[in-house]
């Protein structure tokens, strides 16, 4: 007998993919902190977008009864000290067979009883005791052979004792140097896992946030091969950029087998003149023959073009410094307060879907009148509003650069700047984003961050070998020390980092 049908002989019909595992993220929203915990929460999100998951979020106060039940792992952020969690979370927390990740406060409203004591039914299930809050300046968090930092004004870290290690594991430690104590920072009991703090708060590049990244893997039982990969970009190429140091970077990348991307401006502005004698200039790229040419050049030896931005400025006054491109933001308002430091007001008043897509559609034809076609998208400065990031995500396959994140906190304007050790598949605007953690080589400090020399990179690099699948990611100026781009780039190859090309993470 004969069925009808497409059957190939031979040949085995494919597996059906595994579903998603399900995660729900809880987070504090009461009180005057309570916009920390949403804050937190997208960043728990960004992270969790480096996995095949299905991601629902919504503030703990919000929680139903028997709602974990449907999920595969339950984050709960303690964002708000004190902040009273619902009966029902706390039940539910207690008794499910479910993964739990508590981060930091307020553990103590199912870890002791009434009389405010360790509870025996808590230490009984999961093998640990919860002894309270320490406001000592633990500085270090020690994991896997290796020592993060922890800054000492992060308040409030939990305090926890190992009371059975046949049920409870102490996975990372925090140290406190003066006077010296240690405390487990991590400890995994039987399905509940316990970080001390939240480690989104207060995070460097070298901290341990790093270590919650790498275990999420184990949090969520998805494994990633253990593979060390390096990504380098030269920065604000423009129209006044020297065609002969492009030159020279690319030879040099291509002596050393390092694939490379170049961020393009593809429209220079200066227009009050502020490096012109007091005259406008505009230099779209295509009108400069000689930067194409090293352009085209740079692509065939290795290189692959970054779109950033279209002017990366705004109209023709500070935002917040010269007006100048490469110099001040382009989708978002910012000034300098009395002590010279940034303050960020909001999108600029223009802001709409019609005005984002207009001036990338600009930049692109500028870029294709050049000859020249983008592997992916660099927001300038990083800073967008939410409706150009969701623009940027939907437009294009690739971002490279770090995220910054917002809630709206009665009219304040709350956000966080975050870093990634890895690719992010889909991040809170639904970007995929290229990992940037090692931020680029400075003398001196730079856009609010503190000098950032050979030696501090390569000593960040190092940390994040920790992570399983842990990226080496930095950008270099065009016009700096080409010596200094060598021995980084030789240093992280002599550690064990593969450069690789951007455009491999766009497929």
């Amino acid at each position: 007998m004969l069925l009808a049908g497409s059957f190939a002989f031979g040949s085995a019909p494919s597996p059906a993919p595994a579903p998603l595992k399900k995660v729900l993220i809880l987070y504090d929203s009461a009180g005057e902190s309570g916009w920390r915990g949403k804050l937190y929460g997208i960043c728990l999100q960004n992270l969790l977008g480096h996995f095949q998951v299905a991601i629902e979020s919504k503030a703990v106060e919000n929680y139903l009864e028997g709602e974990m039940e449907r999920f595969d792992v339950i984050f709960y952020i303690g964002a708000v000290y004190e902040n009273k969690l619902p009966e029902p979370f706390k039940k539910d927390a207690l008794k499910t067979d479910k993964t739990v990740c508590w981060l930091g406060h307020n553990l103590w409203q199912i870890a002791w009883g009434e009389d405010k004591k360790p509870a025996g039914k808590f230490e009984n299930r999961f093998g640990f005791r919860f002894g309270g809050n320490s406001n000592s300046a633990y500085n270090l968090v020690l994991y896997r052979g290796y020592a993060f930092t922890r800054r000492s004004v992060n308040p409030g870290l939990g305090l926890v004792t190992l009371t059975d290690t046949g049920l409870a594991r102490e996975l990372a430690t925090c140290l406190c140097s003066e006077p010296h104590s240690e405390t487990p920072y991590i400890v995994r009991g039987r399905n509940f896992w316990y970080v001390a703090d939240v480690p989104f708060a207060y995070v460097t590049m070298s901290d341990r946030y790093l270590v919650f990244a790498d275990l999420l893997h184990d949090v969520l039982e998805i494994d990633h091969e253990r593979k060390l990969r390096a990504l380098v970009r030269i920065e604000d190429v423009h129209g006044l950029a020297s065609p002969e140091k492009l030159v020279e970077i690319a030879d040099l990348l291509r002596a050393e087998g390092v694939p490379f991307s170049v961020a393009v401006i593809p429209v220079f502005q200066d227009p009050r003149g502020v490096y012109n004698y007091r005259q406008p200039q505009t230099i779209p790229l295509s009108r400069n023959k000689k930067l194409v040419s090293a352009l085209k050049y740079m692509v065939e030896r290795g290189g692959e073009i970054v779109l950033h931005g279209y002017t990366h400025q705004w109209r023709d006054q500070p935002n917040p410094k010269s007006g100048v491109s490469a110099e001040d933001y382009e989708f978002f308002r910012v000034r300098l307060d009395a002590g010279g430091r940034q303050v960020l007001e909001g999108p600029v008043p223009e802001d709409s879907l019609e005005w984002v897509g207009e001036r990338v559609g600009k930049a692109l034809l500028e870029l294709k009148s050049a000859g020249l076609s983008p592997v992916a998208w660099e927001t300038p400065h990083y800073l967008a509003s939410e409706l150009d990031n969701r623009y940027f995500g939907r437009y294009f396959k690739l971002m490279v650069h770090r995220g910054i994140y917002f809630v709206d906190d009665g009219g304040t304007l709350r956000f966080s700047n975050q870093f990634f050790p890895y690719p992010i598949e889909t991040d809170y605007y639904g970007q995929r984003i290229a990992p940037e953690n090692l931020y680029c080589y400075a003398a001196s400090a730079y856009m609010g961050e503190p000098p950032s020399t050979v030696p501090a990179m390569l000593y960040q690099a190092r940390l994040n070998q920790a992570v399983r699948d842990g990226w080496a990611s930095f950008f270099f100026h065009w016009y700096q020390d080409i010596r200094v781009l060598k021995e980084l780039v030789r240093g992280l190859k002599n550690m064990g980092y593969e450069f690789v090309t951007l455009g491999s993470l766009a497929n």
